[in-house]
């Protein structure tokens, strides 16, 4: 017993983390109506800030080509280097709320996502670049003397971390109850118009709330940085048991929150212990992971399916969704032109169009989950991992040939996005957006790491495909990269590309789109919800499980690894979908030509030989970009700019609000029920 008590003991300080990113996350809601993915990412960056002035004196702002400025010539104390870090990150709170998320104040959920995972980019992108992605230490802020507890000897900042969240949670609670500025928050949570009417701007509530999140954010990592190894994604990967600690407390409940970070770092303290005692659990690896998302779905389920609504100025729809104009054409004289290119290039070349096209099936299958339906999804790189390991398996150890062992692989795969689409029966917007990268994350450790499952660091082999004596494999004793495998997965790709662009003419893609646009008004119709959802996941997860396949044969001898399929990753295909123009297939198409390894990422790297650091940083930067300034993605703007005048003029233009009286405005406000935040205006789609 003692030694349960130990471990649970050992696990307040992480819990303790988990909690303060969850308040963090929770100010930035509740002030703003943003669930910032990004958030880990903003206190890594002020905590770099502290790492180097405690360190060399030196103030090295995570900004490429900025000059280092020697603060002093010796190690700054912890106090200065204290206070120029949370500076520093009010500095870059203001400007995450000025340059990014107030553009975006009536944006949909997915453009907030987006927005928030392109700040997350960002941030972890210039920081290898400007500090290395070598682990950083520094002296430690609280004392480390140990303590005697149950036997053992435990250093004592183990418990006075938590306490320091504890008093934390209770200055913001506080703060939000007697503070004119924190009540002025909560009415603008609840209804921005009204607070607006009397007198409170949103704006300058939004920049206080920034500039609060940040400072938080950064001042947990100034603490816990001696206690773990700092690198650009060390704070970044405790985004999923932070958001799990906020929907237990609904992002509002700032004590709900403290309970469950700190009991979601207890019981993940405790997996190892009960591994050890029960041998069912012995090889099991990534349990920790699983916790979270226990936590996230049995808070939902249990606490409602929503989280709070916020009342604001204006609501627009999600990027339009149109048919495909001259489907066949298009789509021949694109697969005539990479034919051309793949005769004429060879070797890394030829290679990076095989990338495009896996690229943009990944895509794709985001353009019918969340392009067609409105499902916000971001796990669809670990059903195209978990596709390729089970290929693996089915041709190693099932003993099926080709092509009926990826025809199994895919089924499987779309299984799988059936079982991941099942929380979207209950949850929606940015509730399906925080389970399914939960599920990502959960997938990732669980399987990706388990050896039997994987094959270890050697991963898994799989026989080139063969058919009718034909050798289609990549390499072979002619050479790698071999035209005939190039031109069959583009035969594939444009076979897909064809079937969804006829699925979004058909009955079926019609019941998507109206159940993007209103779920209550397709249900009264007669569409069946569910099945239309669940038939969208199923399609979704089979055109991502096909990009698993061509993952798997792609690679040279054909060796699969679990390299690559993390729940990051995920993340960042769907900013690639986005940024191309998520409701469009041509969208899908651009978007594989900006993933990494694609022909453009290629050729880029080419022709400068440092893009390869920078790329992440320029992408970041054109996510965001794209998300303020032109929410249809690149395709969309290009559709727009050869749209009829009229017509594009009809598109962009907003009415000028009429004249009201505010008297007149706030009774009528008082009397209409609240919005839900992640609902979606998107009955302006063509049908």
């Amino acid at each position: 017993m003692s030694q349960y008590l130990l471990f649970a003991l050992l696990g307040l300080a992480p819990g303790a983390v988990y909690a303060a990113l969850g308040l963090g996350l929770a100010v930035t809601y509740r002030g703003t109506g943003v669930v910032n993915f990004g958030y880990g990412a903003i206190g890594m960056a002020g905590c770099f800030v502290y790492v180097n002035l405690r360190n060399t004196g030196s103030l090295e702002l995570p900004v490429p080509g900025i000059a280092i400025w020697q603060v002093s010539n010796q190690p700054l104390g912890a106090g200065p280097s204290m206070a120029i870090a949370l500076a520093f990150a009010a500095v870059l709170g203001y400007l995450c709320h000025a340059l990014v998320f107030y553009p975006l104040r009536s944006a949909p959920v997915l453009t907030k996502v987006v927005a928030s995972v392109g700040v997350m980019v960002l941030l972890q992108a210039v920081a290898v670049v400007r500090y290395g992605s070598e682990p950083a230490t520094v002296t430690a802020l609280l004392p480390s003397t140990p303590v005697q507890v149950v036997g053992q000897q435990i250093p004592i900042d183990r418990f006075l971390l938590p306490a320091i969240i504890a008093v934390a949670t209770i200055v913001l609670w506080a703060a939000f109850r007697f503070l004119r500025i924190g009540l002025a928050m909560r009415a603008a949570a609840e209804n921005e118009l009204g607070a607006a009417l009397l007198g409170w701007s949103p704006n300058r509530l939004g920049i206080v709330t920034w500039i609060v999140s940040s400072v938080l954010a950064t001042l947990i990592g100034i603490l816990i940085a001696p206690l773990t190894s700092l690198t650009p994604a060390t704070f970044t990967l405790t985004i999923v048991p932070a958001l799990a600690a906020a929907v237990v407390g609904r992002f509002t409940s700032f004590f709900w929150i403290l309970i469950a970070g700190l009991l979601i770092g207890i019981t993940e303290s405790l997996i190892s212990p009960l591994q050890a005692a029960l041998p069912i659990l012995a090889e099991a690896t990534g349990l920790q992971d699983v916790i979270p998302l226990l936590v996230i779905v049995g808070a939902l389920l249990i606490g409602g399916e929503r989280l709070p609504g916020r009342g604001n100025l204006e609501v627009t729809r999600l990027p339009l969704a149109p048919p495909s104009r001259r489907l066949l054409p298009v789509t021949l004289a694109t697969a005539g032109g990479v034919v051309v290119l793949l005769v004429l290039l060879h070797g890394g070349w030829r290679y990076s169009l095989v990338v495009t096209m896996v690229t943009a099936l990944l895509c794709l299958s985001l353009v019918v989950a969340t392009g067609y339906t409105g499902q916000i999804v971001l796990a669809q790189l670990p059903i195209a991992g978990l596709t390729s390991f089970v290929l693996a398996i089915a041709v190693a150890n099932w003993g099926l040939p080709f092509p009926l062992g990826p025809i199994v692989a895919v089924i499987v795969g779309s299984a799988i996005g059936v079982l991941f689409g099942l929380p979207a029966l209950r949850f929606r917007g940015v509730n399906l957006a925080i389970t399914t990268l939960a599920l990502a994350f959960a997938a990732n450790s669980l399987l990706f790491q388990s050896q039997n499952f994987t094959g270890g660091q050697d991963g898994r082999i799989v026989k080139p495909p063969r058919l009718f004596g034909i050798d289609f494999g990549i390499s072979a004793g002619d050479g790698d990269f071999r035209l005939v495998y190039c031109i069959s997965a583009l035969a594939i790709v444009s076979l897909v590309f064809v079937g969804v662009g006829n699925l979004r003419r058909s009955e079926t893609g019609r019941r998507f789109l109206a159940v993007r646009a209103n779920e209550r008004a397709a249900s009264s119709l007669g569409i069946n919800v569910a099945t239309t959802k669940l038939t969208a996941f199923a399609l979704s997860a089979a055109i991502a499980a096909l990009a698993g396949v061509l993952t798997v044969y792609n690679q040279i001898g054909g060796r699969v690894s679990f390299d690559g399929f993390d729940a990051l990753t995920s993340v960042s295909i769907v900013a690639f979908a986005y940024l191309g123009g998520i409701g469009r297939l041509s969208g899908a198409v651009i978007g594989g030509t900006l993933g990494a390894g694609s022909f453009t990422f290629y050729a880029l790297a080419q022709w400068w030989s440092g893009f390869n650091n920078y790329s992440l940083v320029i992408g970041g930067l054109a996510l965001i970009v794209t998300a303020v300034r032109n929410p249809e993605g690149i395709a969309g703007a290009h559709s727009l700019r050869l749209a009829w005048p009229r017509a594009a003029q009809r598109h962009s233009a907003r009415p000028a609000p009429a004249a009201v009286d505010p008297v007149a405005v706030t009774t009528a406000v008082a009397r209409i029920p609240l919005p839900e935040a992640d609902s979606v205006a998107g009955g302006q789609d063509r049908a």
